[in-house]
């Protein structure tokens, strides 16, 4: 509240060169996101343009961590086999990869949603296996013992327990797959 205004203290000066008006501002503004000839609203149009690569591949890219992370916490097999591959994966800068999709899906639609699942998923998977790392084992065993299977142990046990970390492992990619 102080900086407003102090703002305006200043822009409605006598003297004033230098700070614009509150009016002259909105005028800017409306000036940046709308096109003078044909009235389209860039930046309403460039924003929903941007959500529709962002969160498909984001869904994409949750649902391949999601089932990659919960795997390698609980099977030592899937662990051994991917753990390698995605730090391989996480590696590689997604914009240094991209002319590889550009070559592979040319440029559409389908290039940026892979450059960003190809950016996500490592850190998703990740992020997910350390959380099913650190969940007690104990209980685990005591439902292997009463006769239940390792498919309803990982999706109707371990999935809840971790959906705190998967939530905020997908909430963490959205900076990233705004870049790439």
């Amino acid at each position: 509240v102080t900086l407003i205004a102090l703002y305006s203290l200043l822009a409605y000066a006598d003297d004033n060169t230098l700070l614009p008006r509150w009016e002259n501002l909105w005028k800017g503004f409306k000036r940046l996101i709308t096109d003078p000839v044909t009235g389209d609203h860039y930046l309403y149009e460039d924003t929903t343009a941007s959500f529709a690569r962002i969160l498909p591949a984001i869904g994409l890219a949750s649902v391949i961590g999601v089932v990659l992370g919960l795997y390698m916490g609980v099977f030592a097999m899937a662990e051994a086999f991917f753990s390698r591959i995605l730090t391989f994966i996480g590696n590689i800068p997604p914009n240094a990869i991209m002319v590889v999709f550009m070559a592979y899906f040319h440029f559409d639609l389908k290039m940026f949603m892979a450059v960003i699942v190809f950016g996500t998923v490592p850190m998703i998977a990740k992020t997910v296996y350390l959380a099913v790392k650190e969940i007690d084992n104990e209980p685990i065993y005591s439902l292997r013992m009463i006769g239940a299977s390792t498919q309803e142990i990982v999706w109707s046990i371990l999935f809840y327990q971790v959906l705190p970390a998967i939530l905020e492992a997908i909430r963490a990619t959205f900076g990233p797959a705004i870049i790439f």
